[in-house]
């Protein structure tokens, strides 16, 4: 997908809060208590320290020796001796060479799974939050039409005390209302249960304070797929299967090594270095070939060969499905645009026919049934309205975390 899409947000017709140095507060220490986090951490030191460790085969062989003896079937004292010795050898197919290779870009996936590690966790609080926020504006909302419910229900208490409202008028009434009180308490446990995952996943105590509101504006987007951490973390396996099948490639090849020795010894005085007398200085070049080995050799390559065409066909296979996922998104949000734009009219027609149905409920010219169908359908608008509005801000994260991006601008 090597298309430029922008997409511009009509900002009038979204009026999302949320509070961004709170969240920030909350994504920062989730990140710093995280287990996934410092899971993470540790992969990259121990990846580091292994690269460290195949950079320091390449150094020669250093080796310091002393040497005291005595023979007691003389009188003479204890004789000193003391030796330095150097070598290092070269092979034609090295594999220091693959090792570090192969150690780089481990290390490499290890610092892609730490900034995938923690845009993911950073995406999750923010994730966790809004349910939070959505959850707490869907109480304000049951709130705000018990107040009316109860308003109706005195007012139809009223009427049936002086014989104008039925019985059953009375009594659908209070039914009404404790729905209402149904709602608001199953919601106010649901947001209990959110809060209780949400600190856990933080690792602090929930102070039980309601997150506050700050207004945020969206600006614009642009969706254009190149790679992602996920990829290019499968394209360093991948390198590391081609190496691999050089290696064996250059393993049938004969076996060549050249060495290199040199030592220093002294059968006197041990500290007087500049005595010391050189004993050996040599380079060696040797070369063998096992034929009956070819065919292990072989084995070990059609292994390896194979390895890597299924690398292939499952890198390919993921970069078509971030194509897709990020296709899928896309169409979500265009719809999320399109149908929040329509909520907000249906809320607001929503809002003229309750205001007009109370009127006429007052007047005795709407039935009761009549009345609750359209303070229903106000109420579902209010929700379905909240909801879209987090919708499409989750939906604006999840594209850029599916591009790798910084999650908020920030993570």
């Amino acid at each position: 997908m090597k298309k430029m899409i922008l997409i511009c947000l009509v900002v009038s017709c979204v009026n999302l809060f949320l509070n961004a140095d709170l969240l920030s507060e909350f994504i920062e220490i989730g990140l710093e208590n995280s287990l996934d986090i410092q899971d993470a951490n540790r992969n990259l030191k121990n990846e580091k320290s292994s690269l460290n460790s195949n950079y320091f085969n390449l150094l020669p062989s250093f080796s310091a020796s002393l040497n005291s003896s005595k023979n007691f079937d003389d009188n003479d004292n204890f004789s000193n001796s003391a030796s330095l010795q150097i070598s290092k050898t070269f092979q034609l197919n090295e594999p220091n060479f693959y090792s570090i290779k192969t150690a780089i870009w481990n290390m490499k996936s290890a610092e892609l799974s730490l900034q995938q590690n923690r845009k993911q966790i950073a995406f999750n609080i923010f994730s966790d939050y809004l349910m939070i926020l959505e959850t707490q504006e869907n109480l304000q909302i049951q709130q705000e039409n018990f107040k009316m419910q109860t308003k109706i229900f005195n007012f139809i208490k009223a009427q049936f005390e002086i014989g104008e409202k039925s019985k059953l008028e009375f009594q659908q009434s209070k039914i009404d209302l404790i729905n209402y009180e149904i709602a608001i308490t199953e919601t106010k446990n649901h947001i209990h249960q959110l809060r209780n995952t949400f600190f856990s996943l933080l690792k602090i105590e929930d102070d039980n304070k309601l997150f506050s509101e700050l207004q945020i504006d969206f600006n614009e987007i642009d969706i254009e797929f190149n790679t992602n951490l996920t990829l290019l973390q499968n394209q360093n396996n991948l390198k590391i299967s081609e190496l691999s099948l050089l290696q064996n490639k250059i393993d049938f090849l004969p076996s060549l090594s050249l060495s290199y020795s040199l030592a220093f010894n002294d059968e006197n005085s041990v500290y007087e270095f500049e005595n010391y007398q050189r004993n050996s200085n040599s380079i060696s070049i040797s070369a063998s070939y096992n034929i009956f080995n070819l065919l292990g050799k072989r084995e070990t390559y059609l292994r390896a060969k194979r390895d890597l065409r299924v690398r292939k066909l499952q890198y390919d296979n993921l970069l078509t499905n971030e194509k897709n996922k990020l296709q899928n998104l896309h169409n979500d949000l265009v719809t999320a645009q399109k149908t929040l734009v329509l909520y907000e009219q249906k809320l607001q027609l929503a809002t003229e026919n309750l205001q007009m149905a109370e009127k006429q409920f007052t007047f005795g010219n709407l039935g009761l049934i009549e009345l609750d169908r359209i303070k229903i359908e106000h109420q579902n608008s209010q929700v379905t309205k909240n909801q879209k509005i987090y919708s499409l801000l989750k939906i604006r994260q999840s594209i850029n975390l599916l591009l790798s991006r910084k999650i908020l601008g920030k993570w």
